[in-house]
């Protein structure tokens, strides 16, 4: 997968959507999964409600990421220093409930103590998963 960078550099999280965007745009796709970089531990199942959302996309209530969105709808003015609120709403992008329970790991880790958490907590559920206990 090509490498997007944001311009300018260190322009925040939209700008870094905008990018990626344009380089998906490129290579001919439509729609867009955002993930947050600190969310180590979000499975395939805790997407599927955004993934099964219709146009333009969606994002789930309380949260900004993940979120999946229609490249077309993306505001062109939308980049530099735009909160990621902002480019939910100027998308029109609807909000829907939050897996139960997932609520934690779908907002990721804000510190290292958070994500060395989320870490452990991936851990024991493979752990019991592998031994058939679960």
């Amino acid at each position: 997968m090509p490498l997007s960078v944001e311009d300018p550099p260190g322009g925040g999280p939209v700008a870094g959507i905008v990018a990626g965007a344009a380089t998906l745009v490129k290579r001919r796709c439509t729609r867009a999964l955002v993930l947050a970089v600190d969310a180590p531990t979000v499975g395939a199942a805790d997407l599927a409600g955004l993934l099964a959302s219709v146009r333009p996309g969606a994002c789930f209530e309380g949260l900004h990421l993940p979120l999946v969105l229609d490249l077309a709808s993306l505001p062109r003015e939308s980049g530099r220093d735009w909160p990621i609120v902002r480019l939910i709403e100027a998308a029109g992008l609807a909000r829907l409930p939050c897996p139960t329970g997932a609520e934690t790991w779908l907002r990721g880790a804000n510190t290292p103590a958070e994500h060395r958490a989320l870490l452990a907590e991936l851990v024991a559920v493979e752990t019991v998963q592998k031994s058939g206990a679960g």
